[in-house]
């Protein structure tokens, strides 16, 4: 029996969006043509929440971008590189790790693709442009960006929107009760999780009160705590589908995010019919939330968001039309293993995909003798006579 090809994805061992995109993916491959190796990058010195565990579904690896005290990118890389074989394939990259890995120890039979999430991902497109292969956006406005900062590899850049699982259960119409919102995030300022305690203050002054459903971990947990003890639950899962049961039981999902994607966390709540309240943290968020399913509010503007949930709070038959809209939206569009199907119809291009070897020298830092190209012997050599050097 012929050997399959390998796919290696890689990703972060914390909470995030990212890695709930790459599970779905992952666990809705219709092909089963790839051997598949998730590789997680696990910074022991972040403060950002972990993974509460891994997701098993196919084989995992935490690997520990510190593992020696003084270790250099080029030695992070020699480490790295063990874990990625010279079988035929295709590797997804996001971060500067597994792309100067790739970079350093060159992999000729294997295809990379780029996944650009958001905003904070297109420099990186651009700075490894001579190793990627492909490209890949699902958030319409980063594909138009891509193409435009790399227009003579615009025919290597693809717009596929991702999908989510779509429940069987969903949230009940919300008649007279107070509205129940939910957030799930990292609860951190760049989610805008510290404007939630504002907009519930703007909301009381005009005598509504609602329910906060608030999943996730952080630095602001603490400060959410306190803010909102009268009227807030805090949740934080091992599993994905727990997240989603939880959130068919809100009305309302909120993000006054300052950067972000296209959120999985929102097409989540979306598809239990969740009304979406969001920021307009990049343009393209507008094509997928438009007005006749949610809201997209300028960032920072909490008297925008306390304003459109007293909207919904007055007008309930809103909130239901705008939910069933939302869910009709997911069902059209972001069915899971539709979606994902298209990601592996490419992934399976990667023989046709891979591009000439363009070269460029590798510079990451001054550890410049942990190199992989100059020979362990040299390298050694010239360690022991810069150590006599700086003892004179």
């Amino acid at each position: 029996m012929a050997e399959k090809p390998e796919l290696i994805v890689f990703s972060q061992y914390k909470l995030g969006g990212v890695q709930n995109f790459y599970y779905n993916l992952l666990s809705n491959d219709p092909y089963q043509a790839f051997d598949k190796k998730w590789i997680f990058s696990d910074d022991v010195n972040s403060d950002d929440p972990k993974l509460p565990a891994l997701f098993n579904c196919c084989e995992e690896i935490v690997f520990p971008l510190q593992q020696t005290p003084g270790e250099d990118a080029y030695i992070r890389a020699s480490r790295l590189e063990k874990l990625i074989s010279e079988r035929a394939g295709a590797v997804l990259t996001n971060f500067d790790l597994e792309l100067s890995t790739l970079h350093l120890h060159r992999r000729n039979n294997k295809t990379i693709f780029f996944i650009c999430h958001d905003e904070w991902y297109l420099s990186r497109a651009v700075r490894f442009d001579f190793l990627i292969d492909v490209f890949i956006a699902h958030n319409i406005e980063f594909y138009n960006r891509l193409r435009s900062l790399l227009p003579k590899r615009k025919n290597d850049v693809y717009y596929l929107p991702y999908g989510v699982n779509i429940p069987s259960i969903q949230r009940k119409p919300n008649v007279d009760k107070e509205l129940k919102i939910v957030i799930a995030a990292r609860l951190q300022p760049e989610k805008g999780t510290n404007d939630l305690p504002v907009i519930n203050r703007l909301l009381q002054e005009q005598g509504i009160t609602v329910k906060w459903t608030i999943i996730g971990n952080g630095p602001e947990k603490t400060y959410l705590q306190q803010e909102l003890k009268d009227n807030a639950e805090f949740f934080t899962f091992s599993k994905n589908q727990e997240v989603v049961n939880e959130m068919a039981n809100n009305d309302i999902f909120i993000l006054p995010s300052r950067l972000d994607g296209l959120p999985v966390a929102m097409l989540e709540a979306m598809s239990v019919g969740c009304v979406p309240v969001i920021s307009k943290f990049n343009e393209g968020i507008t094509a997928v939330v438009t007005n006749d399913i949610g809201y997209v509010l300028p960032v920072g503007d909490n008297n925008a968001f306390a304003s459109a949930i007293a909207e919904l709070h007055y007008n309930r038959q809103e909130l239901e039309t705008k939910s069933k809209a939302a869910l009709r939206l997911i069902n059209e569009k972001y069915e899971v293993k539709e979606r994902s199907k298209e990601y592996f119809d490419l992934f399976l291009r990667y023989k046709e995909l891979k591009k000439k070897k363009r070269l460029k020298i590798p510079n990451y830092g001054s550890g410049y003798l942990s190199h992989p190209w100059i020979p362990a012997i040299a390298s050694k050599t010239l360690r022991k006579i810069r150590k006599v050097l700086s003892e004179k």
